[in-house]
């Protein structure tokens, strides 16, 4: 999990690094990523193996149950 991939974050090598051997692997990873961003960020969304959910004021609260859901499925799959 990681908890925002954003304008200061993108700013370390190191940490885009990371990322992108994260999103290389096997692992199944859930971010959060800024709406609005560099190219680094753009290319991140435009991935095939990337998912990108907005969340909005009308969604937010379901969202929680639905990604729950997304997530046990992805990790029994895995396993």
């Amino acid at each position: 999990m990681i908890d925002e991939i954003g304008k200061m974050e993108c700013c370390l090598p190191r940490f885009r690094e990371l990322v992108v051997e994260l999103l290389d692997s096997s692992k199944i990873v859930l971010a959060t990523i800024a709406l609005k961003g560099d190219a680094f960020m753009q290319q991140i969304k435009q991935r095939p193996d990337v998912r990108v959910v907005t969340v909005t004021p009308q969604n937010r609260d379901a969202l929680v149950e639905s990604l729950t859901g997304e997530m046990q499925c992805l990790l029994t799959s895995h396993m």
